[in-house]
């Protein structure tokens, strides 16, 4: 998520979020629904076909939260994958990514300042959009709080964390429509005005 390293006072100051996935080096959050398994197999799917390696999970532009905090498991050895990993391999892999979750270390999260004391950066205003149903919606709001906290403690600007930083609960689920974009265009246009 470039918005939170091109923060610079004449850089990017607003961020929308729908559902966003915001660290993908944790295992999935159990949901008992009848979507579950079908989401779960999507999510294993784009772990395999998105990170060639699964260090790379571990990134914090592709996990964002690890810019926040430490993550919660070890990096997993690569004896879980083997030698024949790659992202375009199906069967064999995605058999074994699907025992991602019990090879997992659980290590304790510690929190990280971000932006760093220093670079000038000022986290943007950001909302994000949760449908009713979202099955990461932990790791989201996680997000929020740790954003929120980060506002609090280390920038000097006026306005509380829970203006800049806000959880927005949608009635629908899925993609924004036209009616979406209208608000958060409008809530975009707020946020401009205040700055």
């Amino acid at each position: 998520m470039l918005a939170l390293t091109e923060c610079n006072p004449n850089g990017i100051t607003a961020a929308a979020l729908g559902n966003p996935i915001v660290d993908w080096s944790s295992p999935l959050e159990p949901r008992i629904s009848s979507d579950s398994d079908s989401f779960n197999r999507s999510i294993k799917s784009l772990h395999s076909s998105s990170f060639a390696k699964p260090e790379h999970r571990y990134d914090p532009f592709a996990s964002p939260l690890l810019f926040f905090r430490t993550p919660a498991y070890e990096l997993p050895t690569n004896s879980l994958y083997g030698t024949s990993f790659s992202p375009g391999a199906a069967n064999g892999v995605l058999a074994k990514a699907n025992d991602l979750s019990r090879e997992l270390v659980p290590r304790r999260r510690s929190h990280r300042k971000h932006p760093p004391v220093g670079s000038g950066l000022v986290l943007p205003a950001t909302r994000i959009d949760l449908g009713p149903h979202f099955m990461m919606k932990g790791q989201a709001t996680e997000f929020a709080e740790l954003t929120q906290r980060s506002v609090d403690l280390y920038e000097a600007k006026s306005g509380t964390a829970r203006e800049r930083v806000e959880l927005v609960e949608r009635a629908e689920e899925g993609l924004w429509g036209e009616k979406d974009f209208m608000e958060i265009g409008s809530w975009m246009g707020e946020v401009l005005r205040r700055e």
